[in-house]
């Protein structure tokens, strides 16, 4: 199943990936970036009052999106570049200049929001983010997600294992697998841009299961995924390791804000309170064939 900004389901014109973040999580990202050692100066290369000769502090932008309501104009870039920041610090990148660098690049300032060309082609209608459109050769949310689970059963046949596709009604997995003597069940996630997982409704994620797992298919650092050799990262989770860390994040989150559930499960790796598992996630379980079932013989 695709991880993106569309289902696999819809077939419409898919839109660029826009940041997922509110105000307060961009509040909470910045606070993380802030104890990872981004400066007051660095903040300032990233923030459009830059352009303008003014100064930005951290303290102050902190302050101002924990109590602001959405995000707008230049915001929404400034979101996503800290977003970008955020993710390769998690990936521990450590070159910082050039990750400032490259988020200027994707997201030059003062452009009010108007998304800016990622390592892909696009063709802009001159309106804002989430009404642009993708160019042809870009795949659609849809296909990257078919692509997906195809790769998936091809590097599961690779090793020996018999695998086939479920119908695309079956609900939370997509892939049954054999191997030597169990059976197991695969759920296919692709993000095509950002790290993170978008695991899909509640009830969903509670099937996931002992002895099943998640493929996750993440794009390599400053690009975007490519399903091809080298093209992306992989990770091979536990579901239920998954399920469990997921739903208690995710109904202590929605319990403290007394909403009712009914949004989709997600785990980003620029979220403060995922950074930790999401480390130790891409340290422990990428390419991580060895927790499988032994395969046929």
């Amino acid at each position: 199943m695709v991880d993106d900004v569309q289902s696999r389901n819809n077939l419409g014109p898919p839109t660029i990936p826009s940041v997922v973040m509110t105000p307060s999580e961009l509040s909470q990202c910045l606070e993380t970036l802030r104890a990872a050692g981004l400066t007051n100066e660095d903040f300032a290369r990233l923030h459009h009052f830059s352009e303008k000769g003014r100064k930005a502090y951290l303290s102050d932008a902190i302050s101002y999106f924990r109590a602001t309501k959405s995000l707008k104009g230049n915001n929404l870039d400034l979101a996503e570049r800290c977003m970008y920041v955020g993710v390769q610090f998690a990936l521990n990148r450590t070159h910082k200049e050039q990750i400032l660098s490259e988020a200027l690049a994707r997201w030059p300032l003062n452009q009010g929001g108007l998304q800016t060309p990622l390592p892909v082609a696009f063709a802009k209608s001159g309106t804002r983010r989430g009404n642009e459109r993708r160019a042809t050769t870009q795949p659609s949310s849809k296909k990257l997600g078919d692509d997906g689970e195809e790769l998936a059963v091809s590097l599961l046949a690779s090793r020996g294992y018999t695998a086939e596709l479920l119908s695309k009604n079956f609900p939370t997995y997509d892939i049954q697998a054999s191997g030597e003597s169990n059976d197991f069940l695969v759920s296919v996630k692709v993000a095509r841009l950002h790290q993170h997982l978008r695991l899909g409704s509640r009830k969903s994620v509670s099937r996931l299961s002992d002895g099943n797992f998640i493929f996750a298919f993440l794009a390599n650092p400053s690009s975007e995924v490519d399903l091809v050799p080298g093209g992306y990262r992989l990770l091979i989770l536990p579901a239920a390791e998954v399920r469990d860390y997921a739903l208690s994040v995710h109904d202590a989150y929605w319990s403290a804000k007394g909403k009712a559930d009914g949004f989709s499960v997600m785990i980003k790796a620029y979220d403060p309170r995922h950074i930790d598992v999401w480390q130790r996630w891409t340290a422990s379980y990428q390419d991580a064939w060895r927790q499988l079932p032994t395969p046929k013989a």
